[in-house]
């Protein structure tokens, strides 16, 4: 089989797909109600359905309520098993391929969540696409859905969950936590990797934040009702050993500081203070408009960090002014390495941020996300020589030694992609790993990621214009360049055949595919895709 890429080269046909026993007439009959459909199974379990429209209705939440009313027999679920809502946050639609020319968005992606005895079933869900033209036909689905038919809730596990014997289990896995947010109730049945036997659990997470612990710690957990034992563990904190630098006045590129001058360049949206009166953010250009109506002189400061992100600990600049300016600040004039690292962290997460929002300005949670928190300059730990994202923020280390400060370019690219990732609906592992590179080599359009980081201002950490096949065994950076790989194949070919446009043409496709992954791995089934839109 020839490795994977954003094209259908991975095709099962509905002839070829061996039905469930349980789930044969009803996949007959949908088969039978839409010739075309093709079925992607895996473990017996319909994971995608694709080749044709296999629904219509009045509206995209229509067609898709349609499809659950009449279908959802073949996943062996009833229809009131699947509730509105992605498991997440209980989003219910999702814009997905923006035309910037029309304005408007070619398709709507609506979730629904599995429930069981009135508790949600972890990481399963269903996913269905619905193209927006008239009738609103459904042209595709993808599904975690389990086959719980001979499973039930006891109901004593639900009255009194063991949550003190869940906890005491989680600081025997790690002694430094600290924190653990509230336990829900869930039925387990693995992962939308792994199955598992079915049954009662509660899932929280617990990390060791501001208790001065040198290496961060941030873990979800799953444990069982009953006995409290430890069922999964998923580490939150996620590494890349790519290394760099930025600088106050920005390092040119996506280089680490060895490899590149710094130039001075505008900050979007930094916030600036006034003694006495409101902050302002300043445009997307840096440039800000404070209101005052008096003559006098006034006291102006701002700090690295805006509307979109906070950089941590960053350094204060002060200038009076005597109305109506201008006032110029420049961050980082003389140019050291801790506040090179503010600047840079902070301006290259706002390209990557833009850059999401610029493929899909729906995109979920960054939408409407302000003050994301920016570490930089951290030791200890992890550090040096590293960087990661933990749920909550973005984390680069000082530079140290032969190690230089990770706050750069390709490296903060990398990192918010993970943030892209998770809050697009999908599991992190090698897909998150590869898609996190994509995301910095379709900023740069370079397939390099992470250059410098070997002291080496012509080699990087990992390269995207590689020849990956799949299966990929190895760790999850490793196999993550399968991914990159395609996509950068692709957008080699598109670059042939659509020179004018083929950035924006791979850049689209590959951000709003996201939303439709699930899991942590490089499958086959993420080369299924709907036809191609009218």
């Amino acid at each position: 089989m020839r490795r994977l890429a954003l094209i259908p080269l991975f095709v099962v046909t509905a002839a070829a797909v061996a039905i469930a026993g349980g789930h044969a007439q009803s996949t007959q009959d949908l088969l039978t109600s839409y010739p075309g459909v093709q079925i992607y199974e895996s473990a017996g379990q319909p994971q995608r359905l694709y080749g044709t429209v296999f629904g219509v209705g009045e509206s995209p939440e229509i067609s898709a309520a349609n499809f659950v009313s009449e279908h959802a027999d073949i996943f062996g679920l009833t229809p009131e098993e699947l509730i509105p809502g992605r498991p997440s946050d209980g989003q219910l639609t999702q814009p997905v391929m923006y035309d910037a020319d029309t304005q408007t968005y070619k398709f709507t992606l609506i979730y629904y969540t599995q429930h069981r005895d009135g508790l949600p079933v972890y990481e399963s869900e269903l996913r269905l696409l619905v193209r927006n033209e008239p009738d609103y036909p459904l042209v595709w689905a993808g599904s975690t859905l389990r086959d719980l038919s001979n499973f039930r809730v006891e109901p004593d596990q639900t009255r009194s969950p063991a949550i003190g014997l869940a906890l005491a289990a989680a600081l025997r896995f790690e002694p430094s936590l600290a924190n653990f947010t509230p336990a829900e109730l869930i039925v387990w049945a693995g992962t939308a990797d792994e199955l598992s036997p079915p049954r009662a659990a509660l899932t929280f997470v617990a990390d060791n934040e501001m208790t001065g612990s040198e290496t961060p710690q941030r873990w979800r957990m799953v444990a069982d009702a009953s006995t409290g034992k430890l069922l999964h563990t998923e580490d939150l904190i996620l590494f890349t050993d790519v290394v760099g630098t930025v600088s106050g006045q920005v390092t040119e590129g996506n280089v680490a500081e060895d490899c590149a001058d710094e130039v001075p360049t505008p900050l979007p949206y930094i916030e600036v203070l006034m003694d006495g009166g409101d902050s302002v953010f300043a445009d997307s250009n840096g440039q800000f408009t404070v209101p005052y109506e008096g003559t006098e002189e006034v006291s102006l400061t701002c700090y690295v960090g805006g509307l979109l992100f906070d950089v941590t600990d960053s350094a204060l600049l002060s200038k009076a002014a005597v109305p109506p300016g201008p006032v110029d600040f420049l961050h980082n004039q003389i140019n050291l390495q801790n506040t090179r690292a503010e600047v840079n962290a902070y301006y290259q997460a706002n390209v990557v941020h833009m850059f999401a929002l610029q493929q899909n300005p729906s995109y979920p949670v960054l939408e409407f996300q302000t003050n994301f928190t920016i570490n930089v300059n951290l030791t200890g730990g992890y550090c040096p020589g590293n960087a990661w994202y933990s749920g909550s923020s973005i984390n680069f280390c000082l530079g140290s030694g032969t190690y230089p400060n990770t706050a750069f370019g390709s490296v903060v690219h990398h990192e918010y992609g993970h943030h892209m990732v998770g809050s697009g609906g999908s599991g992190q592992g090698a897909y998150g790993e590869g898609m996190a590179d994509s995301v910095a080599a379709l900023i740069a359009d370079d397939p390099v990621l992470g250059v410098g980081f070997t002291g080496d201002c012509g080699t990087g950490l990992r390269n995207a214009d590689n020849d990956f096949q799949y299966p990929c065994n190895g760790e999850i950076h490793y196999c993550g360049q399968l991914l990159s790989g395609c996509i950068w194949s692709t957008r080699c070919e598109l670059a042939a055949t659509n020179p004018d446009d083929y950035m924006e043409i791979i850049s689209s496709l590959a951000v709003n595919s996201i939303f439709l992954h699930t899991g942590t791995e490089i499958t086959p089934q993420i080369t299924i895709r709907h036809p191609h839109p009218r």
